[in-house]
């Protein structure tokens, strides 16, 4: 059965090109589906190019949802936050 869960997480730095595509092909793998909501815009992790366009339209401190759409959704969570390094991100309370 599929699940949806999100994380608010703040990003203290832009995602660098590493991060863009270790998160692109995890999601391509992940049996479900994974977006970035920020600024009021959708972005699926699936894009690559809508990805890295997000990317640079942030700003540092921006406040981001990583929304997970399928099997194990707690999992595919705890994955995305280990493909942001500890010193770009915290989790939004």
């Amino acid at each position: 059965m599929k699940k949806i869960l999100s994380e608010k997480v703040v990003l203290e730095e832009k995602l660098n090109m590493n991060q863009l595509i270790n998160l692109h092909t995890y999601e391509k793998s992940y049996n479900g589906s994974i977006y970035i909501l920020a600024n009021h815009e959708v972005t699926p992790l699936g894009d690559l190019p809508r990805l890295v366009t997000f990317s640079l339209l942030t700003s540092t401190n921006c406040e981001i949802h990583f929304i997970v759409e399928g099997q194990k959704p707690n999992q595919a969570l705890e994955d995305i936050t280990t493909f942001l390094t500890p010193d770009t991100y915290h989790i939004a309370n």
